[in-house]
């Protein structure tokens, strides 16, 4: 701090000369003085250079009664005695720019970096604009480090402290001054005395800035999040050239060949260069069973990247039939090509057409995609689309046709790969899409990349056991999947028999420490019988897993008879029945998936009947990751397939005996499950809480009305009205406005045959809400019969932002649960039951305070749960009532209803 002050001293004496000839300097702002225009006072605080840049300190005080907008990027401008503009490098300042939006009677500080170019002095323009105009306000920075050394000014901390003493170190320079030494007022100038200032002591330290180190990948450096996030998107485009100056990736070394492969089953995938275009297909001689992936990695020359800006133009060409659903897109993700870290990886995938989503193996408890932005007005047969991708630091912005569509957080902690592809639907025939204009921007040269980088493709291959196309080897299991949660310790398998009618017998027996599954028939089938048991589901969401058993088939009878031992996964358990999948193996027959949810259609696999073979122990291991399924067969892989399977899994298995047969006996031993999870990640969800205070919780409900000020929804402005309609045969929706309380009425005189539910949004013209606090007072007034069943929910969905194709809701039903329900996959996840709320005639007071993502709920004023809703993007609210089949009339009242928000906070 000693050094700060004699600097300061030295300037003032130097000021204190009438006869220096830098006056003329001065009638420019300098440092530390404050320029007050267009209802702002700017402050320029300190300067400091270091080595081969400059770093600026401004303060900025909104005086007006408008937001202000600042970027370090557009805000300013730097220019040297030679009238040159400086490059701005503000993504590399050692602290936090000055990046954001400064509300009325606010401030905002922090740094704008420019790359040094002499000669000096400089001129430091700022910018109410994006660009230049007469209303821009300069400053002259004549060399100095103001405020500090280099030494000093690389300390965030000291430049803080620094500023907050100037008022006492302005009263100790006045005693300073009376006992400068003259010595310094003596010495013969080298140029100008500015440029003397800045120059070491000789007597002090090393300068310690080299001990500074600012986090960056290790193949290129990191640009500021608070630099980008200060930026309009749109102008943020026009700022690549500027920003990652570096051409690492085009079509000269983009790894993209003519090639041709044969796939099997008649499928051929193609890639060709023609007339500047790239054209990935797929064809088939038939159409297909099942989904087909073609990827193609960009295997250029340099390697991973970090911060990066992406262009290609992308058409979808010929596809047949024209209704299939494919599509081409294109992605990144942390996956290094050689696979060796599948148990820890994220991906960014862009389909035109479809969705911009992101995936994320690392978190198998949670969904194993996002989706964030809906795509269907794109990807268009015959119509190009221009894509651009400009990501930093985990966070991609996407622009389509040159307009920004939006932000994604990748969660990619690592640098990524691209990938290009296309994909071609099941009973598809044809798909075809071009690529053009394919290039990668970055800030500086990359390093090469890790591994192999063959392209990869995810297309089911039976029996292909070449080490590079397994995606798991057998020695990882234990690695990847350390958590066992199902052996023969806790099964919950159990001896019994089980009549199946007509003589038919199923049972199950321990016999020397092996699992028996036996079909019996005292005469044989006239056609084939299967029989088996899931094993007890005692988790919540196991979407990656290894299932392995030793199976025999042990006795078929009669002789020559077909019997198999069966392997099986399904989430039909878990879901309604009508939308479940499944994959079975029958050792000795076939494997198959099956997908009710599609009209009950098969999906054929491969051919198993090399294992049946009566007495032989077969050791079997089903491994799921990612969606992906490779079965191995006494340590070699026979088939990978993607199964299209959400929600949670169960594990069935038992035996097949075929027409003529009359007995099979299946042996099954060492049992065993394991997971990716972490065991306490997979406990059952909350049944029938009984609510608990929690003081954290409970100071947050205490803290609505300063959290949320501003009152958004009440039932003045709800948007809500009387109507009457008819919703399903016999049932009809009634809503009605009584004494300031809002009825709605599901009517079905002659009692419903189905379940059914219906009601009413809010008004949507008041906006979309993303945090915000919910309270209705709700009261499920009237259930006919006495003995019928109905209530009421109060929701919040995006389905008016994502569309009628893809969208969630979240749902509080006193009486029933908090669940969500997620579309198209229809999977509905019940998180706490609510079975105790539901009283007809009792009034229940609902609470629902929703902080990015998170819903914490609470009835009655009390702490119920919170939930994490898995929706991205805003919501809107929704009121209905719920009835059960058989019933003849429910009704529900809503009272009280408010929504407030925190405007200022982006609640809207």
């Amino acid at each position: 701090m000693k050094r700060y002050r004699n600097i300061l001293v030295l300037i003032l004496v130097l000021l204190a000369i009438p006869s220096f000839t830098v006056a003329a300097f001065w009638k420019i702002p300098q440092i530390r003085e404050t320029i007050s225009k267009n209802d702002r006072n700017i402050t320029l605080k300190t300067a400091v250079i270091d080595g081969d840049r400059i770093e600026i300190n401004f303060l900025i005080q909104n005086t007006g009664t408008s937001d202000i907008k600042v970027s370090s990027f557009l805000s300013f401008r730097l220019e040297n005695a030679a009238g040159q503009s400086l490059t701005n490098d503000s993504f590399s300042c050692s602290g936090a720019t000055i990046d954001g939006t400064i509300l009325p009677n606010s401030e905002l500080t922090g740094l704008v970096c420019f790359k040094m170019q002499e000669p000096g002095p400089y001129k430091i323009y700022y910018q109410p604009g994006w660009g230049p105009s007469t209303d821009d306000m300069v400053w002259q920075i004549d060399n100095i480090v103001e405020g500090a050394d280099v030494e000093t000014a690389s300390d965030e901390n000291e430049i803080t402290q620094i500023n907050q003493n100037e008022s006492l170190l302005a009263d100790e320079t006045e005693e300073d001054n009376n006992q400068s030494n003259a010595s310094a007022m003596d010495e013969p100038a080298s140029g100008s005395i500015f440029d003397r200032l800045i120059k070491p002591n000789p007597t002090s330290p090393p300068s310690q800035i080299e001990d500074i180190q600012i986090e960056k990948s290790d193949s290129e450096p990191a640009i500021s999040e608070v630099f980008i996030n200060g930026i309009d998107k749109q102008l943020l485009l026009s700022l690549v050239p500027t920003i990652f100056p570096k051409v690492a990736i085009d079509q000269n070394n983009w790894g993209q060949n003519d090639f041709q492969q044969d796939k099997g089953e008649g499928i051929i995938f193609e890639g060709k260069a023609e007339n500047g275009d790239y054209h990935l297909g797929i064809k088939t001689q038939s159409p297909l069973k099942e989904i087909t992936y073609l990827i193609r990695a960009v295997t250029a020359e340099s390697g991973l990247l970090h911060d990066f800006h992406l262009h290609v133009d992308i058409t979808k060409g010929e596809m047949l039939p024209v209704d299939n659903i494919g599509r081409c897109y294109l992605s990144y993700s942390n996956l290094y090509p050689d696979r060796t870290n599948l148990d820890y990886y994220q991906r960014l995938v862009i389909e035109p057409g479809f969705t911009i989503y992101t995936g994320n193996s690392a978190n198998p408890s949670s969904s194993q995609y996002q989706d964030w932005f809906s795509l269907e007005s794109y990807g268009q047969i015959g119509t190009e689309d221009s894509i651009d991708i400009i990501r930093v630091n985990g966070v991609a912005n996407i622009y389509f046709n040159q307009v920004f569509i939006g932000e994604v957080n990748d969660n990619a902690i690592e640098d990524v790969s691209l990938n290009i592809g296309t994909m071609l639907g099941e009973a598809g025939q044809t798909v075809d899409c071009s690529f053009k204009n394919f290039q990668v921007r970055t800030r500086d040269n990359l390093q090469t990349s890790p591994g192999d980088t063959s392209p990869v493709s995810l297309i089911s291959e039976p029996g292909n056991q070449a080490v590079e196309n397994q995606p798991i080897q057998l020695e990882q299991i234990e690695s990847l999947f350390p958590t066992i949660i199902l052996d023969k310790n806790n099964s919950g398998l159990e001896n019994l028999q089980t009549n199946l009618g007509d003589g038919k017998n199923y049972t199950t027996l321990f016999k020397n420490g092996i699992y028996h599954t036996i079909f019996s028939s005292p005469v044989p089938l006239t056609e084939g019988f299967s029989y088996g048991e899931y094993f007890r589901q005692n988790t919540v969401s196991i979407s990656d897993f290894v299932f392995h058993a030793d199976v025999t088939l042990s006795e078929v009878l009669p002789a020559g008879s077909t019997g198999n031992c069966v392997l099986a996964y399904t989430n039909g358990k878990t879901i309604q029945d009508e939308l479940y999948r499944s994959v079975h193996l029958f050792l000795g027959d076939e494997s198959f998936g099956y997908s009710q949810d599609n009209g009950g259609a098969y999906q054929e696999g491969i051919d198993l009947s090399a294992f049946g073979e009566i007495g032989r122990n077969y050791s079997i291991n089903i491994i799921r990751m990612n969606g992906t399924t490779s079965i191995f067969i006494d340590g070699v892989l026979v088939e990978e397939i993607w199964d299209e399977m959400e929600g949670n899994i169960n594990w069935w298995f038992g035996s097949y005996t075929g027409s003529g047969g009359t007995y099979t006996d299946c042996a099954f031993n060492n049992f065993e499950i394991r997971t990716t999870q972490n065991i306490q990640t997979i406990q059952s969800p909350i049944q029938n809480p009984s609510p608990q205070v929690n003081p954290e919780k409970q100071n947050l409900l205490g803290q609505v009305q300063t959290l949320f000020p501003n009152i958004a929804v009440n039932p003045n402005n709800w948007g809500i009205s009387e109507n009457d309609e008819t919703v399903s045969e016999g049932v009809i929706y009634h809503s009605r406005l009584v004494n300031g309380t809002y009825h709605t009425i599901l009517d079905a005189p002659g009692g419903t045959t189905e379940e059914d539910s219906y009601g009413h949004y809010l008004n949507t013209q008041l906006g979309s809400f993303r945090n915000f606090a919910l309270h209705a007072d709700v009261t499920i007034t009237e259930v006919q019969p006495s003995d019928g069943y109905g209530n009421c929910y109060v929701s919040y969905t995006d389905k008016e932002i994502a569309g009628e194709n893809r969208f969630k809701w979240f749902d509080v039903e006193p009486g029933y649960a908090i669940s969500t329900y997620a579309y198209p996959e229809k999977e509905s996840v019940e998180f706490i039951d609510l079975s105790n709320y539901g009283e007809v005639g009792r009034t229940y007071r609902i609470d629902i305070i929703r902080i990015d993502g998170t819903a914490n709920v609470f009835i009655d004023g009390v702490f119920i749960g919170e939930v994490e809703d898995g929706i991205t993007s805003h919501v809107t609210m929704f009121l209905g009532t719920y009835i059960e089949k058989n019933t003849q009339y429910v009704d529900c009242a809503f009272s009280n209803f408010e929504i407030r928000v925190n405007k200022s906070a982006g609640s809207y």
